[in-house]
C-alpha cells in the first residue's frame, strides 16, 4: 500500500527523460517504468524506460533513497498530459 504525502515534493530530471524517450513523438499506450533517487524534499528521476503491457493504477516501490515507479500511459494521451501527470504522482511519493 502505498501513502500520498500531504506536502509535495520537488521532482527533477523527468522532463529531459521524457523527450529523450518520445523525442517529441505521441506515445502509444504501455508502461512508463521509472527509477529515481530521494533526497530530503526532492525526487530525482535518474532512468525511464518504455514497456508494452498495461496495469490499472501507477505503482510506486520505495526502497532506502531508492524509488521505482510503473506508470501506465493511455492511447492517444499526449506527451505534455504524461508530463504533468507523472510529475504530479511523482511529486506526492
Amino acid at each position: 500500500m502505498q501513502r500520498l504525502r500531504k506536502k509535495p515534493k520537488w521532482v527533477t530530471g523527468l522532463r529531459p527523460k521524457i523527450e529523450e524517450l518520445f523525442g517529441g513523438r505521441t506515445p502509444s499506450e504501455g508502461l512508463l517504468i521509472g527509477f529515481a533517487t530521494i533526497n530530503g524534499d526532492m525526487v530525482k528521476v535518474t532512468r525511464l524506460k518504455f514497456s508494452s503491457g498495461r496495469v490499472k493504477k501507477p505503482i510506486v516501490e520505495v526502497e532506502g533513497n531508492e524509488l521505482r515507479f510503473i506508470y501506465p500511459i493511455k492511447n492517444g494521451e499526449s506527451l505534455e498530459g504524461v508530463y504533468y501527470s507523472l510529475m504530479g504522482f511523482l511529486s506526492r511519493v
